[in-house]
């Protein structure tokens, strides 16, 4: 499976990104500058957002509160970056949005397997999500044509059954999507 990563950096990004594509997994595209990286997290859906805080014209700091407004990447993992790493710009990328706070001097491998494992988490739950969806429009529609026959205890037991069964499932469903929202907060505090 290969995700969609964003990449924003304004200096020598082709340094950062050749050591990024050494491992596979991420397809990353790149903004090299504040204008660009707003009309993509305006118009796309990415899995994971790498972000350097000290750009020109639109800072950091502001794309990452633009992405947390816009509903293609509202809940996308965001990891913010810089050379800065005192406490003021630490706290302004938590506060902005970010996941997570990253010193660009770090070890690309721990990096890479943090990018990895948020961007499969967001995957998982998105997907989660979206069959829980479906499970209850099934279910909408199921409650209807019981409806049609004068309530659900009157309903033929095809569907009476496929009722009590979904909403089984749409029970345990919406426990595993709530338990991966906690996980991904404890996350973000790690």
């Amino acid at each position: 499976m290969t995700f969609k990563g964003l990449y924003i950096e304004d200096q020598r990004p082709e340094l950062y990104i050749d050591i990024l594509k050494q491992y596979n997994g991420i397809d990353w595209q790149v903004a090299t500058n504040g204008i660009d990286a707003i009309e993509l997290v305006r118009s796309k859906r990415f899995d994971i957002i790498l972000c350097d805080i000290r750009l020109p014209h639109i800072n950091g700091f502001q794309i990452i509160r633009e992405a947390r407004k816009h509903s293609t990447n509202v809940d996308t993992p965001i990891i913010a970056f810089s050379a800065y790493t005192d406490k003021t710009t630490r706290q302004r990328s938590l506060e902005a949005g970010a996941d997570v706070f990253v010193s660009k001097v770090t070890d690309y491998g721990k990096l890479y397997v943090k990018i990895l494992r948020m961007a499969v988490a967001r995957s998982v739950q998105y997907e989660t999500k979206s069959e829980l969806d479906i499970l209850k429009q099934t279910l909408s529609i199921l409650r209807t044509q019981a409806a049609l026959h004068g309530g659900r205890m009157h309903a033929p037991a095809h569907i009476q059954v496929q009722i009590e069964n979904l909403e089984t499932e749409i029970l345990e469903l919406e426990e595993h999507y709530n338990n991966q929202q906690q996980q991904r907060k404890r996350q973000r505090n790690d």
